[in-house]
Formats: C-alpha cells, sequence, structure tokens
C-alpha cells in the first residue's frame, strides 16, 4: 500500500469518526439540565408520577370510606348525587389537586415554580419542547 494511500485511509476514517461521533451527540442530545426546557421535562415526569399518586390515594379513600348500608339509605344517597354531580366532580378534582400539589412539593418542587410550571405545562403542546 503506498503512502498516499495510507493518508487517504487514515483522512477517510478520521472523518468517519468524527461524522459518527457528532451523529451519536445529535441523537443522544437531551436538553442541558437547569434549562427551562430541563425543568420542564422533569416537571412533566414528576407531574405524572404524582398524578398517578393522586389517583391511587383517591381510590384508597373510596374503599376506605365504604360502608354497606340499608336498601333504603342508599338508593336515597344515589338521588342526592345524580342531582348534584358536579359537585362531586369539583371536590374530587380539588382533592386529586391538593394530592399531587404535595406530591410535588415532597419532590422539592417550590410552590411558585408548581404554579407557574403547571400552567406553562398545560399551555405548552409536548411537540413543542422537543424541536431545540
Amino acid at each position: 500500500m503506498s503512502r498516499t494511500s495510507k493518508v487517504i485511509l487514515v483522512a477517510g476514517a478520521i472523518a468517519l469518526g468524527s461524522g459518527l461521533y457528532a451523529a451519536y451527540a445529535y441523537v443522544t442530545k437531551g436538553s442541558a439540565p437547569g434549562s427551562r426546557v430541563w425543568q420542564i421535562q422533569e416537571f412533566r415526569k414528576d407531574l405524572r408520577v404524582c398524578g398517578r399518586f393522586a389517583s391511587k390515594r383517591e381510590e384508597a379513600r373510596k374503599l376506605l370510606a365504604w360502608k354497606p348500608r340499608p336498601p333504603e339509605q342508599q338508593s336515597g344517597e344515589i338521588h342526592a348525587e345524580v342531582r348534584n354531580p358536579d359537585a362531586e366532580v369539583k371536590a374530587r378534582l380539588d382533592r386529586l389537586q391538593a394530592d399531587e400539589t404535595a406530591c410535588l412539593q415532597n419532590l422539592g418542587w417550590p410552590d411558585e415554580l408548581i404554579q407557574t410550571l403547571r400552567k406553562e405545562v398545560s399551555e405548552t403542546p409536548k411537540n413543542k419542547l422537543l424541536r431545540p
């Protein structure tokens, strides 16, 4: 093999290596820790986990509060719930949000940041955050 072909081969290997490195860096590139995009991504993860926690907690409340009642009393309560379902839904949503907030606070998120990020996450589509 001549000296010229060796130089071309080495240059090609270097170019290939740097190209592969650049491609790897582009594919695995995440947001810089501490940046707003990174903060929103971490908040979304924690919010998802805390949402599951709040749902399970609400189920547990329902199970712990259950008591068998006589049929007459039970039918009266069912009629009361049917007449005012909005109050029950609002109460459930308030409890879920309170549990989510408590969970996020326990994970170290400050109150002000929880409120601003919650508002920003609800207004921002997920795919917008993925673009650099």
